[in-house]
Parts: C-alpha cells; sequence; structure tokens
C-alpha cells in the first residue's frame, strides 16, 4: 500500500493518542503494515518534496514568516491573541513530548537555525537519516496540533523553502 502524507500523520496520530506517549518507528511500521526499513524510505521521500516546516503550519494566513518572527503579533484582536497562545503552548508541549533525538533535531533546526547537514554532525547520523527524523518530528507535531490548526494547514503539507539555506 502507498501511504500518503496525510494518512501517515493520522497513523502518528492515532498511535500516540491510543498509547498516551510518542510512538516508536517499529510500532509505527506496524500499524501501516510495513517494515522499519520501508517507513525511513518512506519518510525520506515525504521529506524531501512535502514537509511542512513549523513555521509554516503556525502562519494563520498566506503571510511569510521567519523562524525568528514571534507567534504572538501586537496587532491582533484578544480572541485570536488568545487562540495563538494557545497553539503556542501546545506547540512548546507537543516539542516537548518529543522522543529525545526528535526533541534536539527540532531545537537545532528552528532554533539554533542550523542546517541539516550541520545537524547530521551533531547526531552522528547520515542527512537522510536527518531528514527521516526532522519528518517524522513533523508529523509527531502536526498530530498533536491537528485541533488547533485551520483544516487546510492540519491535512495538506506543502513545500516550504527555508530563508536561510535555500534548503527544503
Amino acid at each position: 500500500m502507498t501511504w500518503s502524507a496525510r494518512e501517515t500523520e493520522e497513523v502518528y496520530h492515532r498511535l500516540e493518542n491510543r498509547l498516551g506517549r510518542s510512538t516508536s518507528e517499529e510500532e509505527v511500521a506496524k500499524e501501516m503494515g510495513i517494515t522499519q526499513d520501508q517507513l525511513r524510505s518512506h519518510l525520506s521521500q515525504m521529506a524531501g518534496t512535502a514537509i511542512v516546516s513549523l513555521e509554516e503550519m503556525l502562519a494563520q494566513d498566506d503571510g511569510d514568516l521567519t523562524r525568528k518572527d514571534s507567534v504572538l503579533d501586537p496587532g491582533i484582536g484578544p480572541e485570536e491573541e488568545v487562540s495563538r497562545k494557545e497553539l503556542k503552548d501546545a506547540l512548546k508541549d507537543a516539542i516537548a513530548n518529543l522522543p529525545p533525538r526528535e526533541k534536539l533535531l527540532v531545537s537545532l533546526y528552528y532554533f539554533e537555525e542550523l542546517t541539516l547537514k550541520e545537524i547530521t554532525k551533531v547526531l552522528q547520523v547520515s542527512e537522510a537519516r536527518a531528514s527521516q527524523l526532522h519528518a517524522q518530528a513533523v508529523f509527531r507535531i502536526r498530530g498533536r496540533l491537528h485541533g488547533f490548526l485551520p483544516p487546510g494547514k492540519a491535512a495538506e503539507p506543502a513545500r516550504h523553502h527555508r530563508k536561510a539555506t535555500g534548503a527544503v
């Protein structure tokens, strides 16, 4: 069976809700009826073509956000500010509950602004594996933010080019 990004995200979301914790690659692969190697290959393929970065998921409209932009905008109304604060808190919680390697990768990529190539040296993994871990982390985070994101943002991955490096 060929799995879409949406279906993969739903598997992560369903398993993590059922188990009440982050899932292992083994559990996800078993749920999808594929091997761990097939899951890694699938994540690699999606990471190169269709992974939304966190700053794009947080964009409330088609505006352009950089990683240093604040989630809170001083020009918004009180209701939207509360919604954004709840989303920001949910994002913090989602990141805090990632497995250690994924949490480190997200921190290095989005907060320290390292490239995946630089992260490979820190994690001592190949660039392909770093890309897989990034894809896995994004699926976990998106699954946990499912109720906070507008319908199009929660389910449809899109291509996003990072300004700092030009990478996807």
